[in-house]
Parts: C-alpha cells; structure tokens; sequence
C-alpha cells in the first residue's frame, strides 16, 4: 500500500508537462486516481453527500 499512494516528484511532473501539452483540464496523477475519481463521480449527489469521506 505505501508504495501506491507515493509517486516520484520526475513522474508526476512529466504528466502534469504532458496534461499541459494536450490541453487537458484535469490530470490524475498517478494514472490509477482516474479510477477512483470514476467511482466517486458515479454516485448520486444525494449518495455522496451522506457519505463521510
């Protein structure tokens, strides 16, 4: 588990360099982020805000 929630600073400013590049408005870094951010965006507000996150 720690090694998934650290990313190396050199990685993560290539794809913040790359977003920037493409013209991208949001830029999950590291990559697996984009799948958790699917998950959250999936649940109904009404859902979601009862949660504690």
């Amino acid at each position: 588990m720690e090694k998934l929630s650290r990313a190396a600073p050199e990685t993560i400013a290539a794809g913040i360099e790359q977003a920037i590049e493409r013209k991208r408005d949001v830029a999950y870094l590291p990559g697996w982020w984009w799948l958790i951010m699917t998950v959250i965006r999936a649940i109904p507000e009404t859902i979601f805000k009862r949660l504690a996150l």
